[in-house]
């Protein structure tokens, strides 16, 4: 074991004890009744014997620890009661075994400090002192009273924190007093107070007996400390005085120095005895008178006799034997100040027990008239062993309530029991009901696996939690689930089956590996469209419209929807329709006419350069070029684009012209920045054509490059990527209308998963609204995830904070946290804004439904998903699949897809088989995959 260290394993009698932290999870209950309540829920859990005990402490590196160490027996039950006491959560300390490590909280600078530790086997740790005191009843300090209604329970940690110094510790050692014990105390009690009906903590239906200790560096400041303690607990009305002392002297104190009284005793009496023989004999000498010879002899005999006293040694060794043994049958093996003496090396003792007859007090009672009779007052003696003292159990609980601001250490939110409802295979595995980080634990209830309803995750799920908490780590795991009932059809009712359009928008990038891997373990085909991959597979945004007119409408439709709120005004709008109407009617023998625009062939492109944003010359050209085509073909749609167009060119003025197009042109600028997006060879596939086939398609709009197999790819610009998402985010709500009504109906469905919802909301609630309420009977699933609520629009946020399916992960932001914590309080049962902000990392509250029906918020741990992906799948009730080699490609390669018009591309359609599912891409290598950048 470490420097400073000691591993006391304890006597046998203790061997099955556990050890729990109180971890701040909120504050004290500001009614004091309920802390009564409660304290009292505790008291009738420590059991009689076993050294129950509350221990605060000092160290150098953890703050002050407020600990709880019992039997097996006192149960979780006990810690939990005196947890919801005192505003904490009771965490189990792992036993300490011989060389591993102490306390996660606690560092080698406890070393370093001079302040080493003290471990039992049983995960108590606390400073290790070389003085140890108790307090002691005073019997000559005068009666007492101090009220405890009223008392703030939080005060006496905040106190007791500012009294512990940096190697100290405290003690209270709780037993449940005996019934003998309690009527002695009663009667004392109630000739102290003066009353029959005494008030007073005591005096209540739960008391406990108590011993008070300490441990710290020297005398004085264990003294100061126990004084400070007692002062400082409300309620308690008894002057004590302490004693404390190193650790030699405390032991003398209670074996061998009884036993050296008795051996000094003996010794005296011995030459007691030597010195009466001689004193004899001399006394005989000196009257000796006329018969000397008589009186030498008589001398001579009284000095020979001397010798008789060596039988006094034997004596005195069988007493001072007898005494050591007496001092050990007391207390329990040995006398109190040895049982408090073993406290210094974390083996705390029962409050020791009065031994003997107590005199009952009575008061003065007058002679009679014939002077016989009467007696004086007497207060009787402490019904109780000077260090034991009776208290209510709301005067000590208080001692180890981590309420001490930052000395008590990080904050914790406090558990809530998990619904059955949700033990149950009603849907997709979210995580655990015990702690543990979401590794599966033993078997039993407090790890038992927690699942989502399939049936409700249709009205949608929301997540939220900021980066590197599990709000990206969980999203990914319900679309695994999604996938796997995709390929792998279970029938279950609620899951959406074969027939389920999987559409994911990942605007970072970082997801798009592992769910291609998992899409080919679970014999899946997925289709990956990255913006910044120019071989890869794009959204076509103009696909539903021949008529090049309503085809721009809708575009800008889309653009008005994805910029900031107010960014393009009705002029802005008018502008871009007529140029991408006059850009959609610029067919190849158009542009030929304009042979300065070389290759440039893509609506969004033709827009900008009639927008100016190739020069006015160019623009004019290309203007002229379309209405010349319009005339000689007499093409209706030409010519109604060349009519949006005159309001630009004609009359034309290089000022008029700036003024008509510079806003405009500054939102092309943006959509231009997405380079290889816009080139007109790249292949692409509709919303329509997704939808209507049933395809798994992942939308990877992320920054970072996307490398193909021909070793291209490129840096995406940030916002030019969000705004993007939020017009193909547009794009997928207005095919739905079309496309899905009376899908749930048919059971097919259209599932949506966005781990950045603040970027697809974008400027107006309307669309995710919309799925939201009415989407349900078009079939479509949202599962929508985003890091802070503030960061949506107000309406978006109120739509977001009801779905019916909401799970929180911890938020950084206060009014974010606020806004969550209000939306998961049922009733009594409330979250506060720090019960969110406390979360630990990938723990999460769920507020859910099961079959339209509400149940109560709860806390859980997400499941690792990606720990053994093979094994999650089998978790989830599926079979891990290999990938088809006739089915393997590499990112989508253009030359795969039978360009443009995509005739190679094989769009699984309703009722094909699992087989025809199954996975068209390379099998990936292992890959370390990280939650929102934080890795796992």
């Amino acid at each position: 074991m470490g420097s400073g260290v000691r591993n006391v394993m304890g006597s046998r009698r203790r061997s099955l004890r556990r050890t729990w932290r109180m971890q701040r999870v909120e504050a004290i209950d500001a009614n004091p009744r309920t802390f009564e309540q409660r304290a009292a829920a505790f008291a009738a859990a420590v059991p009689d014997g076993g050294a129950v005990t509350l221990v605060v402490s000092r160290t150098a590196s953890g703050g002050v620890v407020s600990q709880l160490t019992g039997p097996a027996r006192l149960g979780d039950t006990g810690a939990v009661a005196l947890a919801q006491a005192v505003g904490a959560k009771a965490v189990q300390l792992a036993a300490c075994q011989p060389g591993a490590s102490l306390l996660r909280d606690t560092r080698d600078d406890d070393a370093a400090s001079g302040a080493g530790l003290v471990a039992d086997r049983h995960g108590l740790v606390l400073p290790r002192a070389h003085v140890v005191g108790w307090c002691e009843r005073d019997p000559d300090a005068p009666p007492a009273h101090a009220v405890q209604a009223g008392a703030n329970p939080a005060e006496v940690a905040r106190l007791l924190a500012g009294s512990l110094r940096p190697g100290q510790w405290v003690a209270v050692c709780l037993r449940p007093p005996r019934n003998v014990e309690r009527r002695a105390w009663r009667r004392w009690l109630v000739h102290r107070l003066g009353t029959q009906n005494p008030v007073h903590h005591s005096a209540g239906s739960r008391p406990l007996a108590v011993s008070l200790l300490a441990g710290g560096p020297d005398v004085a400041a264990v003294t100061a400390l126990l004084e400070q303690t007692v002062a400082s607990l409300p309620g308690f009305d008894l002057s004590v005085r302490v004693r404390a002392g190193r650790l030699p002297w405390v032991r003398l104190t209670g074996t061998v120095l009884p036993a050296l009284a008795v051996g000094a005793f003996a010794a005296a009496a011995a030459t007691a005895g030597f010195a009466g023989r001689i004193r004899a004999g001399l006394q005989a000498l000196l009257a000796s008178g006329r018969d000397t010879g008589h009186g030498v002899l008589a001398g001579t005999a009284g000095l020979l006799g001397a010798p008789t006293v060596l039988t006094c040694v034997p004596v005195a060794l069988a007493l001072v034997s007898a005494a050591i043994l007496i001092a050990r049958l007391r207390g329990h093996g040995s006398s109190w100040p040895v049982l408090a003496a073993r406290a210094l090396d974390g083996v705390f003792p029962d409050p020791p027990r009065h031994r003997g007859p107590v005199r009952p007090p009575h008061r003065e009672q007058p002679p009679d008239a014939d002077g016989r009779g009467g007696r004086n007052q007497f207060d009787g003696d402490y019904p109780l062993h000077p260090a034991a003292f009776l208290v209510g159990p709301a005067v000590v609980a208080a001692v180890v309530a981590p309420q001490s601001g930052a000395l008590s250490g990080s904050a914790e939110t406090r558990d809530r029991g998990v619904p059955p409802a949700v033990l149950a295979d009603i849907g997709p595995v979210i995580g655990h009901a015990g702690p543990g980080g979401g590794h599966p634990g033993p078997d039993g209830p407090d790890h038992a696996l927690v699942h989502l309803s399939a049936a409700d995750m249709g009205f949608g799920v929301a997540i939220t939690g900021g980066p590197g908490f599990g709000k990206t780590k969980l999203l990914t795991g319900l679309w695994l689930a999604s996938v796997l009932d995709r390929a792998q059809p279970s029938g279950r009712p609620g899951w959406p089956g074969r027939d389920n359009t999987m559409v994911a928008f990942d605007t970072k990038g970082d997801e798009v590996d592992r769910m291609r891997s998992w899409a080919a373990l679970a014999g899946d085909r997925l289709d990956v469209v990255s913006v910044a991959d120019p071989a890869g597979l794009a959204i076509d945004m103009f696909a539903r419209h021949t008529d090049p007119v309503r085809a721009a409408v809708g575009f800008v439709d889309a653009m008005v929807y994805a910029f900031e709120d107010g960014s393009i005004m009705a002029r802005s709008q008018e502008t871009l329709t007529a140029v991408f109407a006059g850009a959609l009617a610029a067919d190849a023998e158009t542009c030929a006419r304009v042979p300065e625009l070389g290759p440039v062939r893509h609506p969004v492109r033709l827009a900008h350069v009639l927008c100016g944003g190739a020069g006015e010359t160019l623009a004019k050209e290309l203007f002229g070029a379309l209405r010349s085509e319009a005339a000689r073909t007499a093409d209706p749609a030409r010519l109604a684009a060349v009519e949006k167009l005159k309001i630009i060119f004609e009359p034309f003025t290089s000022s008029a012209f700036r003024t008509a197009t510079e806003a405009a042109r500054n939102k092309l600028d943006a959509l231009a920045k997405l380079g290889s997006w816009w080139d007109e060879d790249r292949p692409r596939i509709g919303w329509d054509e997704i939808i209507t086939g049933h395809r798994s398609v992942v939308v990877d709009t992320g920054a970072g490059s996307c490398p193909t197999a021909g070793g291209g790819g490129g840096l995406l610009d940030e916002r030019s990527g969000h705004l993007l998402a939020g017009m193909l985010m547009f794009g997928l709500w207005t095919a739905a209308k079309r496309l899905c009504s009376g899908w749930r109906d048919r059971d097919r469905w259209l599932s949506v998963f966005s781990d950045e919802l603040a970027v697809q909301a974008a400027s107006s609630a309307e669309p995710i609204a919309w799925l939201r309420d009415q989407g349900r009977s078009y079939g479509v699933r949202l599962h929508l995830a985003t890091q802070r609520t503030e960061q949506l629009p107000a309406q978006v946020r109120d739509v977001f904070l009801t779905f019916p399916n909401l799970i929180s992960f911890r938020q950084e932001s206060v009014p974010a946290a606020r806004s969550v914590a209000e939306q998961l309080s049922q009733g009594e049962d409330t979250y506060s804004a720090d019960d969110i902000r406390n979360l630990a990392p990938f723990t999460a509250v769920c507020r859910l439904d099961v079959n339209r029906r509400l149940l109560p918020s709860f806390s859980c741990s997400v499941h690792h998903f990606d720990a053994d992906p093979e094994e999650t799948v089998r978790l989830l009730g599926y079979t891990p699949q290999a990938p088809r080699a006739d089915h393997a490609r590499a990112d989508h390669a253009g030359a795969d897809h039978g360009g443009a018009g995509h005739a190679g591309l094989d769009h699984p359609g309703r009722g094909r088989t699992g087989d025809d599912h199954r996975v068209d891409v390379a099998q990936h290598g292992p890959a370390v995959f990280e939650d929102d950048g934080i890795e796992l």
